[in-house]
């Protein structure tokens, strides 16, 4: 086996448009419970709109459920932190709101570029 050590630098990478390092949000990997135990679900943008014109919509991948799912609740579903629950309070007698940490975080996610490109080959001029 033979390896190359050449050095690059720079200068000798291939200029490229600016679009070419446009990339847009196409997946999420969701990890819910603990580091001992858990459960993993997805989020997922189609590739290309089912509707020439429309947005490409997002659905959620949850072992035999698959269903559509807003783009608008990535932060409050893939974010993890803290979240307010209404539990009630013995000693209140009332509802009263308590903080929790979310058990879901977002552990992988997945982008594609913007713009296809046109890759060379060797043999292209």
């Amino acid at each position: 086996m033979r390896v190359s050590c050449v050095v690059s630098t720079v200068e000798d990478l291939p200029q490229r448009d600016e679009s070419y390092y446009k990339y847009e949000l196409a997946g999420i990997l969701v990890h819910t419970g603990t580091a001992d135990y858990g459960h993993y679900y997805s989020f997922i943008r189609e590739r290309l709109p089912k509707v020439a014109g429309e947005a490409c919509k997002w659905y959620q991948f949850n072992d035999t459920l698959v269903e559509p799912f807003d783009p608008e609740e990535i932060p409050k579903t893939c974010f993890g932190g803290a979240d307010t629950v209404t539990e009630w309070d013995e000693v209140a007698g009332k509802h009263v709101p308590k903080w929790r940490a979310k058990t879901y975080n977002a552990y992988m996610l997945f982008y594609q570029r913007v713009k296809v490109m046109h890759t060379h080959t060797q043999h292209d001029t």
